[in-house]
């Protein structure tokens, strides 16, 4: 693998980049097995990568990942955390929620009341659900 990483490491500082350890682990987990064929990189599918692509593939991951990072927003609190989780996590309930209500019946039917009731966009329709039954 020494071969592939002293390619790996001299295309990348052409370009004007300098890889950093995290770069280096994804080189070893995407290129297992491979090996280099004068410029290319040969898989062990059979297939082949240039390796310029290849430096280019994998800066481009890790600057997506590292804007990943940035962009989430820090929480104060673990509690705080969590309710932003729970929130981004929750799904409305459907349109015809009645409709789909009324031929539930069982487990089913007592969730979907348990969510109606603390979903206070939908705590109309249970009533509503009930009364036209």
């Amino acid at each position: 693998m020494t071969d592939l990483e002293d390619c790996f490491v001299a295309e990348a500082r052409r370009h004007g980049w300098q890889p950093n350890k995290g770069d280096m682990i994804e080189l070893a987990i995407c290129m297992a097995g491979s090996q280099v064929r004068g410029d290319f990189i040969q898989l062990p599918s059979g297939h082949s990568i240039h390796v310029r692509d290849a430096v280019k593939s994998i800066r481009a991951s890790r600057e997506q990942h590292k804007q990943d990072t940035e962009q989430r927003q820090p929480a104060k609190t673990l509690t705080e955390r969590m309710r932003r989780e729970v929130e981004r996590e929750r799904r409305s309930l459907p349109s015809d929620w009645e409709t789909v209500r009324r031929s539930k019946a069982g487990v089913t039917a007592s969730m979907m009341d348990e969510i109606a009731a603390t979903n206070p966009r939908y705590a109309g329709l249970l009533k509503a659900a009930f009364t036209q039954d």
